[in-house]
């Protein structure tokens, strides 16, 4: 659903149930005021829903056709940081759920699991909040809005401390002999080739206005495999499933750094070298 068409029945929808609810207090009919209220909040909820569902299909669509998801998600920001009001947030999400979808199917069962249960939880202290203020006991009901508020902190800190060490290593030279220059204290350090198995958001700021946000940094949670092992690591950079990058890896390969992406023309020289 187009953005512009969205808003003019969201708009349309609110003039309806405004007019019959002005109506019914103007002629003094008691049922009317009450479709009123029930067309005003109720249908208008309905009618959010439905666009969001409609947005998350398209999204899904448009991500199951792109081909090229590194080219896709670059194009994706800059219609992001071109666009204004409607159109800009109508992007936003459409990415936000595209990257939702990626995240869904990069992941394990034992994340899946881990992260319905994240969402429950907090869904649950949420709801308790409202249950305990409607019973006359604030207090306990503050307790579980801020547990719930907890979580997502907690979530947010240990994401972005990941991030922070992966990322720290910087300056990383190989000498002559193809040995890091700065790791004569780690024997397991060394230079490599990876390949990607899974690339989804990890976390994402920049400016925002009343009307539009905008996108200028970016980190992506990398997943690679290196000797048969599931490595995860952060970078500012997409990548498609199955590049090749360099990495730098050591403490036996538990930490890796992403330096650069292989290109297509340096994989096939390597290949002809090989054969």
């Amino acid at each position: 659903m187009k953005p512009k068409i969205a808003a003019v029945v969201l708009i349309s929808w609110i003039v309806l149930s405004l007019a019959v609810l002005i109506g019914g207090i103007v002629i003094g009919e008691y049922v009317m005021m009450i479709t009123g209220i029930v067309l005003l909040f109720g249908g208008g909820f309905l009618v959010a829903v439905i666009m969001v569902i409609a947005l998350f299909v398209q999204a899904k669509h448009e991500l199951d056709a792109e081909q090229d998801m590194r080219k896709a998600e670059q194009e994706s920001l800059r219609r992001i940081n071109s666009t204004y009001r409607a159109e800009n947030r109508n992007e936003n999400a459409k990415r936000m759920f595209k990257q939702m979808i990626l995240s869904w199917r990069a992941s394990g069962g034992k994340e899946k699991v881990l992260g319905c249960l994240f969402l429950f939880t907090f869904i649950a202290c949420c709801a308790m909040f409202v249950v305990f203020a409607w019973f006359g006991k604030p207090v306990y009901g503050i307790i579980a809005w801020g547990v719930g508020v907890g979580m997502i902190i907690i979530a947010f800190i240990v994401v972005k401390i990941k991030e922070h060490v992966s990322l720290s290593v910087k300056d990383i030279k190989p000498r002559k002999d193809g040995k890091p220059s700065k790791a004569a204290h780690d024997p397991t350090a060394k230079f490599m080739k990876a390949p990607v198995k899974h690339c989804v958001l990890s976390s994402q700021s920049g400016p925002s206005t009343n009307r539009s946000s905008y996108v200028s940094n970016v980190t992506y949670k990398v997943t690679l495999e290196i000797d048969g092992n599931d490595v995860t690591c952060y970078s500012h950079e997409f990548f498609n499933e199955g590049d090749s990058v360099n990495v730098f890896s050591w403490k036996n390969g538990k930490r890796v750094l992403i330096l650069c992406r292989v290109e297509n023309n340096e994989n096939s020289d390597s290949e002809s070298k090989e054969k």
